[in-house]
């Protein structure tokens, strides 16, 4: 019997070391990928913003959706960039506050017709700040996209939760969203939000969406 066992423990062993080894390869390979994606997407990117600087650009409908495309293509890039860290996220003190504040004025580029209200108090948590970068990232990127026109997004805390709300389209099934290919609208993959709560979960962080149809929507952050 303590025979069989220990066969049956040794093949165990065996199984899980290959096992392991066979998605190390795997995160190695994807790694490679989201490397070697980088160059052509920011090539892309800078002849897009040379193109923008001629006449007719805003016109050109085909290149618009170029640029959308490619944006697109970056954004899922940076997500499994750090989505493939989820499981040796380093964790710090920071002030979430300044990462806010500098994703804030990158996506009023983006967005120039959407207000965001950043709260300047400052909000020290014990994060991972790639992650929370992408978290944060996501979430605002979101609400500006499926915002009304003019519309407004803030930005605030009180205790240990972070708020971003929106008043815009608003989601039908909050309690959804954060499932794997999960989406309302046509547009996107429906992976951002599923990469937000893995991100969340890694670092022990408790993240929660409301909603109110036509009317916004709520994301919550709440840190320990």
């Amino acid at each position: 019997m303590l025979i069989l066992l220990a066969s049956g423990y040794y093949i165990f062993k065996k199984e899980r070391k290959k096992h392991q080894l066979t998605l190390q390869k795997l995160d190695n390979f994807s790694q490679d990928i989201i490397h070697d994606i980088n160059t052509p997407i920011t090539s892309i990117l800078l002849n897009i913003k040379l193109l923008e600087k001629k006449d007719g650009f805003v016109d050109n409908k085909n290149l618009q959706r170029i640029k959308a495309s490619a944006e697109h293509i970056q954004e899922i890039q940076n997500n499994l960039t750090v989505l493939l860290q989820e499981n040796a996220l380093k964790v710090q003190k920071i002030n979430l506050v300044e990462i806010i504040q500098e994703l804030a004025q990158t996506h009023k580029k983006i967005y120039p017709n959407i207000e965001i209200r950043v709260d300047d108090e400052a909000f020290f948590v014990e994060v991972n700040q790639d992650a929370i970068t992408q978290v944060i990232s996501n979430l605002l990127s979101n609400a500006c996209k499926y915002n009304h026109e003019n519309g407004l997004v803030k930005i605030y805390s009180n205790a240990q939760k972070l708020f971003i709300e929106d008043f815009g389209r608003g989601i039908q099934n909050p309690k959804e969203v954060f499932k794997r290919s999960y989406k309302e609208q046509s547009e996107g993959h429906g992976i951002g939000l599923d990469i937000v709560k893995r991100l969340c979960d890694a670092m022990a962080v408790e993240v929660s969406a409301k909603s109110k149809n036509t009317m916004g929507s709520v994301f919550t952050l709440e840190f320990q």
